[in-house]
């Protein structure tokens, strides 16, 4: 089970015409219905680091000739990552959105580290969220969140299925904080936390399954089900107990003859001798 942080909304800016898309304005339309987001320039969505926002979302150009610019704009802002060249379709990979999982990509820029990044890119690193065919997708870098997509139809199934919205209410809530889900598993008891720096981002709560604790007495159909047994009560057994003379166990009157067939056979055995 996944338990997600509650967190208060966002102030966030839509920028359809920029590169948010009429997808992403909709979503925020509904997340703002349900006051899930507020009009703001806390979050900026768009091609391109957007100036003021405090963490600005970006996904690819339309216009592959303006890859160049959205990469020199990423440089400035102090980004670690890039888009490069066109990668392969496929399906995506997101643990910690576990909603998109398995969602179609067919087109896409890879998602990789600039020049003047610090080290390769390793299957551990905590700034991947995302992946398609086991490269980035979407990234955290610092103060941006990198996409390889443009979220609309015509690049992934992503924003004709029911996910869209709550990844995008992920995206801006939760994603951009650079906080992870609150994981309940079973095992051994235990709190294990997870850093990012200085940051806490998360944590894994491991404990038994809260079934085991459960008292609650069973039904006396699910009983009959699983043990066949019937459950009574104290009269109805008091009664079943009296009445089972007629069906009492056999197995000493059993022994009691197969000990005097023994006997005999070793009368006989005595007797031939």
């Amino acid at each position: 089970m996944l338990a997600w942080r509650i967190a208060p909304p966002a102030r966030v800016t839509a920028l359809p015409s920029a590169g948010g898309g009429p997808f992403v304005a909709a979503a925020l339309g509904v997340l703002e219905e349900a006051q899930r987001v507020q009009r703001g320039t806390d979050v900026g969505i768009g091609d391109r680091p957007e100036v003021g926002a405090l963490v600005s979302v970006v996904v690819p150009p339309v216009e592959p000739a303006l890859i160049g610019q959205a990469n020199r704009a990423l440089a400035a802002r102090g980004g670690r990552w890039r888009l490069g060249s066109a990668g392969t379709p496929g399906p995506i990979a997101a643990p910690a959105v576990p909603g998109i999982a398995g969602l179609q990509v067919t087109r896409r820029y890879r998602v990789e580290v600039g020049p003047g990044g610090a080290g390769p890119v390793t299957g551990n690193d905590t700034s991947v969220v995302a992946t398609v065919n086991g490269e980035p997708w979407l990234v955290r870098d610092g103060s941006v969140l990198l996409l390889g997509s443009r979220l609309d139809t015509a690049w992934t199934a992503l924003p004709a299925a029911p996910a869209f919205v709550p990844f995008v209410d992920a995206l801006v809530n939760r994603l951009t904080r650079g906080e992870a889900p609150l994981s309940e598993v079973e095992g051994a008891p235990r709190v294990e936390f997870q850093t990012r720096g200085a940051d806490t981002t998360g944590a894994i709560v491991s404990g038994l399954d809260p079934r085991e604790s459960d008292l609650t007495p069973a039904s006396p159909a699910l009983v009959h089900d699983v043990l066949g047994a019937d459950v009574l009560d104290g009269t109805a057994f008091a009664a079943a107990r009296f009445a089972a003379a007629g069906r009492r166990d056999g197995s000493g009157w059993l022994l009691m003859l197969a000990l005097l067939v023994a006997l005999g056979e070793l009368g006989v055995a005595t007797r031939t001798r």
